[in-house]
């Protein structure tokens, strides 16, 4: 509005300038180069009036204001009338300007002028307000270009700091599966080596060294699957095997796996199955991947004691699931890029807890194929709920 106001102002200006420049050539065709014009005034935001006092010819008047118009740049089209000077102005002759074309109008019934009659004349633009945004084409193009750049820009610097933050992520998830993997093989090599000698041929050791070994080669199985969950995380398609799977009873089966790992912390882990019809039709493995990184989740970012409950309920096209803990609790901004892939929540600047950052994509990815959702409510140190809710009929 104000780039609009300045360009009309300017041409309000050359227009005064051209139409003073007419009436002082009139006053002097007729010798008069004492009396000064009054100033133009305007008589509404497009048209201009005149005041000449003076008696000149219409073919005068067309042939000063286009030539004046012409030197000052003005080439929008317009309409000029003689009005006779007096108290009540009143319209006597008149044209129409576009381009080069003339179209005379008679505005009363004297077709003709009037010798001796002094005259004023007003000066009409009927596209005043095109002819300005005509005018601001370039300031237009120029302004809607650089708003253009400034918005690739914005777009590419969201780019770049997403792709550090996502070089950050992934720089951090292969320094955390480096050092995860040395202690289960540096554990292995020891007890291998160890169950190799001669006076550990029998006896509780070897048992206590083979038990060493099956635990480390367990770890190792769990982070090979992490693993892969990378390449199903990276390609955005899964093969999904579907059968019917009953949903409580997997729950079932996943606590009974982590049952023990909470208790030696202190924890308890409960459950209130409520839906009528757990059956769905879905892949049970990544179900059960799914499952087991929620109580995970929870598990790992409880810092003591946990307490996890896993809810179920019925709802019109299938069930809801609930994985409750009284954990650490997630910030809200933060809780928007927990599903991103590698990303891991931290403690100021320290990420406490080990993990690769790949859970919760993992679950949202499986979830979103199987074509259910998930969410989250949290508050810092209140827990967190994650809410999933899965389709009866899977089938996409």
């Amino acid at each position: 509005a104000q780039a609009y106001d300045t360009r009309e102002a300017q041409f309000a200006q050359k227009v005064n300038l051209a139409l003073r420049s007419v009436a002082d050539q009139l006053l002097l065709s007729q010798g008069d180069t004492i009396t000064q014009v009054p100033a133009i005034e305007r008589e509404a935001a497009n048209s201009f009036l005149v005041t000449t006092n003076r008696h000149f010819r219409i073919g005068t008047l067309d042939s000063l204001l286009k030539s004046n118009f012409h030197l000052h740049g003005i080439t929008t089209d317009y309409e000029y009338a003689m009005l006779q000077s007096g108290g009540d102005d009143k319209l006597l002759l008149g044209n129409f300007v576009r381009g080069n074309t003339v179209k005379a109008y008679n505005f009363s019934c004297k077709t003709r002028e009037q010798d001796a009659i002094p005259y004023n004349f007003t000066v009409t633009f009927p596209n005043m307000g095109g002819h300005v945004l005509q005018s601001m084409g370039i300031w237009i193009f120029s302004s809607v270009a650089m708003i253009a750049v400034l918005l690739i820009f914005a777009l590419l610097l969201v780019f770049l700091l997403r792709e550090k933050r996502l070089a950050k992520m992934k720089k951090n998830f292969i320094n955390n599966l480096t050092h995860e993997l040395k202690t289960p093989i540096t554990n292995i090599s020891i007890a291998s080596e160890v169950m190799m000698m001669p006076q550990i041929a029998e006896g509780e050791k070897r048992q206590v060294y083979a038990g060493i070994i099956h635990k480390e080669t367990q770890r190792l199985k769990v982070l090979v699957n992490r693993v892969l969950q990378i390449s199903v995380l990276e390609s955005g398609k899964i093969a999904l095997v579907r059968e019917e799977v009953d949903l409580h009873a997997l729950i079932r089966e996943v606590i009974h796996v982590v049952s023990p790992r909470i208790l030696a912390r202190k924890g308890r882990i409960s459950s209130v199955l409520d839906a009528t019809d757990a059956i769905i039709f879905a892949d049970r493995h990544h179900l059960l991947n799914t499952l087991y990184n929620l109580i995970d989740n929870a598990d790992k970012y409880s810092p003591e004691s946990p307490e996890i409950r896993i809810s179920t309920h019925n709802g019109k096209d299938g069930i809801h699931i609930e994985v409750l803990d009284k954990g650490k609790g997630i910030i809200e901004e933060k809780q928007k890029l927990i599903f991103d892939k590698f990303y891991r929540v931290e403690d100021g600047d320290v990420q406490s807890e080990r993990g690769f950052g790949l859970g919760l994509s993992y679950v949202k990815l499986i979830l979103k194929a199987h074509g259910g959702r998930i969410g989250i409510r949290s508050k810092p140190g209140n827990g967190s709920c994650f809410t999933i809710f899965l389709p009866f009929n899977t089938e996409l």
